[in-house]
Protein backbone atom coordinates (compact mmCIF):
# COMPACT_ATOMS: atom_id res chain seq x y z
CA UNK A 1 0.00 0.00 0.00
CA UNK A 2 3.17 2.34 0.86
CA UNK A 3 4.22 1.96 -2.37
CA UNK A 4 1.16 2.70 -4.43
CA UNK A 5 0.56 5.66 -2.33
CA UNK A 6 4.26 6.52 -3.34
CA UNK A 7 3.80 6.03 -7.30
CA UNK A 8 0.59 7.74 -6.86
CA UNK A 9 2.40 10.84 -5.72
CA UNK A 10 5.20 10.76 -7.30
CA UNK A 11 2.86 10.75 -10.69
CA UNK A 12 0.48 13.48 -9.88
CA UNK A 13 2.62 15.67 -7.90
CA UNK A 14 5.88 15.56 -8.70
CA UNK A 15 6.07 14.75 -11.98
CA UNK A 16 4.93 18.32 -12.64
CA UNK A 17 7.57 19.64 -10.26
CA UNK A 18 9.95 17.08 -12.00
CA UNK A 19 8.86 18.40 -15.92
CA UNK A 20 9.26 22.54 -14.92
CA UNK A 21 12.51 21.91 -13.09
CA UNK A 22 13.90 19.74 -16.00
CA UNK A 23 12.73 22.21 -18.84
CA UNK A 24 14.08 25.57 -16.41
CA UNK A 25 17.52 24.07 -15.75
CA UNK A 26 18.02 22.66 -19.39
CA UNK A 27 18.68 18.80 -17.69
CA UNK A 28 18.21 15.69 -20.04
CA UNK A 29 16.96 14.19 -16.98
CA UNK A 30 15.50 15.53 -13.15
CA UNK A 31 14.00 12.55 -11.24
CA UNK A 32 12.83 12.19 -7.51
CA UNK A 33 12.46 8.92 -6.95
CA UNK A 34 13.09 6.25 -3.63
CA UNK A 35 15.62 3.39 -2.92
CA UNK A 36 18.93 2.81 -3.55
CA UNK A 37 20.80 5.83 -4.53
CA UNK A 38 22.43 3.77 -7.52
CA UNK A 39 18.91 2.51 -8.65
CA UNK A 40 18.31 5.78 -10.08
CA UNK A 41 20.20 4.61 -12.84
CA UNK A 42 18.66 1.17 -13.29
CA UNK A 43 16.09 -0.92 -11.82
CA UNK A 44 17.24 -3.73 -9.70
CA UNK A 45 16.76 -6.60 -12.32
CA UNK A 46 16.92 -9.35 -9.51
CA UNK A 47 14.19 -10.18 -6.63
CA UNK A 48 17.09 -10.50 -4.10
CA UNK A 49 18.19 -7.51 -5.07
CA UNK A 50 14.96 -5.55 -4.18
CA UNK A 51 14.94 -7.54 -0.84
CA UNK A 52 18.09 -5.81 0.00
CA UNK A 53 16.48 -2.56 0.26
CA UNK A 54 16.77 -1.66 4.41
CA UNK A 55 13.72 0.26 5.56
CA UNK A 56 15.81 3.65 5.41
CA UNK A 57 16.05 2.87 1.64
CA UNK A 58 12.97 2.26 1.26
CA UNK A 59 11.64 5.64 2.98
CA UNK A 60 14.50 7.73 1.26
CA UNK A 61 14.36 10.17 -1.43
CA UNK A 62 17.00 10.66 -3.91
CA UNK A 63 17.55 13.23 -6.44
CA UNK A 64 18.92 12.67 -10.00
CA UNK A 65 20.47 15.51 -12.96
CA UNK A 66 21.76 14.50 -15.82
CA UNK A 67 22.97 16.18 -18.92
CA UNK A 68 23.84 14.62 -21.97
CA UNK A 69 27.45 16.31 -23.10
CA UNK A 70 27.13 15.16 -26.43
CA UNK A 71 24.98 13.27 -28.53
CA UNK A 72 26.06 9.82 -27.26
CA UNK A 73 27.33 10.16 -23.39
CA UNK A 74 25.52 11.36 -20.45
CA UNK A 75 26.78 12.50 -17.31
CA UNK A 76 24.95 12.78 -14.17
CA UNK A 77 24.54 13.17 -10.30
CA UNK A 78 22.00 11.51 -7.19
CA UNK A 79 22.37 12.63 -4.12
CA UNK A 80 20.11 11.53 -1.03
CA UNK A 81 17.68 14.28 0.17
CA UNK A 82 19.70 13.99 3.29
CA UNK A 83 22.93 14.10 1.49
CA UNK A 84 24.74 10.75 3.04
CA UNK A 85 24.57 8.98 0.21
CA UNK A 86 25.86 10.29 -3.49
CA UNK A 87 26.88 9.09 -7.05
CA UNK A 88 27.62 10.27 -9.98
CA UNK A 89 27.51 8.31 -13.56
CA UNK A 90 28.10 7.85 -16.85
CA UNK A 91 26.36 6.26 -19.64
CA UNK A 92 27.38 6.05 -23.36
CA UNK A 93 24.44 5.17 -25.47
CA UNK A 94 25.67 2.56 -28.25
CA UNK A 95 22.37 2.25 -29.88
CA UNK A 96 18.95 3.71 -29.45
CA UNK A 97 18.12 1.04 -27.68
CA UNK A 98 21.75 0.07 -26.09
CA UNK A 99 24.14 1.76 -23.56
CA UNK A 100 26.72 0.77 -21.09
CA UNK A 101 26.97 2.65 -17.69
CA UNK A 102 29.21 3.25 -15.18
CA UNK A 103 28.06 4.57 -11.41
CA UNK A 104 30.29 5.02 -8.12
CA UNK A 105 28.50 6.01 -5.15
CA UNK A 106 29.49 7.33 -1.87
CA UNK A 107 28.47 7.13 1.75
CA UNK A 108 28.96 9.47 4.43
CA UNK A 109 32.26 7.84 5.15
CA UNK A 110 33.67 7.76 1.53
CA UNK A 111 33.40 4.45 1.33
CA UNK A 112 32.98 4.18 -2.50
CA UNK A 113 30.85 1.40 -4.69
CA UNK A 114 31.64 0.97 -8.27
CA UNK A 115 28.55 -0.35 -10.81
CA UNK A 116 28.90 -1.09 -14.19
CA UNK A 117 25.98 -2.55 -16.33
CA UNK A 118 24.06 -2.93 -19.93
CA UNK A 119 20.90 -1.53 -20.82
CA UNK A 120 18.84 -3.01 -23.22
CA UNK A 121 15.74 -0.82 -24.13
CA UNK A 122 12.34 -2.20 -25.59
CA UNK A 123 10.09 0.75 -26.84
CA UNK A 124 6.15 0.07 -27.37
Amino acid sequence: MNNLMTVGLQMTVLGDVETWIKQTLGLDQFRIYTGKVRSGIGYESSKVGNQDLTTDERNQYNVLVSKYLNNNFMFGYTTSFDALDRSIFGQYDISRHMNITYSRSYDLNDKTDNWYGLEYKITF
